[in-house]
């Protein structure tokens, strides 16, 4: 029913909207505040990422196709399947690879600041964390915005794009 649709629809947008204000699990985000505003609590967010890396990897699988695969690349369910398979492996390792200079970037702003602000030693246990739980949570934007399309109302990648840039517009006006 409609108002199932739409329940759906308005939980996961508030859930990806709360979640992206969750702070990665190993960072001391007490002392946090004494370094940073809370504007910049997004940026150091398990959902720092969002969708980014799954739209850039669609885009790219398609232009590829579009040069490639120009006769089959419409009609052919197979084809679609395997572009589809390849635009996620595609945006696996795009979300890895953000996480890990993330990781680095996150490493080097906290150093020069203050070492308290980890609960764990930097180093490499602090990288691999910081992978594993952004590209998780890219992983979640992903499967969320699926849900929004087969089952809740309009496109759920549409829609996280427009949640997105929303808030970010926000934080801008806010400032």
């Amino acid at each position: 029913t409609f108002a199932s649709r739409a329940t759906l629809t308005i939980c996961i947008a508030l859930a990806f909207l709360f979640c992206r204000y969750l702070p990665l699990p190993f960072l001391n985000f007490g002392m946090f505040f004494n370094y940073f505003e809370t504007s910049s609590l997004p940026e150091f967010s398990m959902f720092s990422l969002g969708l980014t890396p799954f739209i850039y990897s669609y885009v790219s699988v398609e232009i590829f196709a579009m040069i490639f695969l120009k006769k089959h690349r419409l009609g052919n369910p197979k084809i679609r399947r395997k572009l589809h398979i390849a635009a996620i492996s595609v945006g696996l390792v795009i979300a890895a690879c953000q996480a890990y200079f993330t990781s680095l970037e996150l490493e080097a702003i906290f150093l020069s600041r203050s070492p308290s602000l980890f609960f764990i030693t930097p180093g490499l246990t602090f990288r691999l964390l910081t992978v594993l739980c952004i590209v998780l949570a890219s992983i979640l934007c992903h499967i969320g915005a699926n849900l929004v399309t087969r089952r809740g109302l309009g496109n759920g990648f549409c829609l996280f794009i427009l949640l997105w840039s929303l808030v970010h517009l926000w934080g801008i006006i806010e400032r």
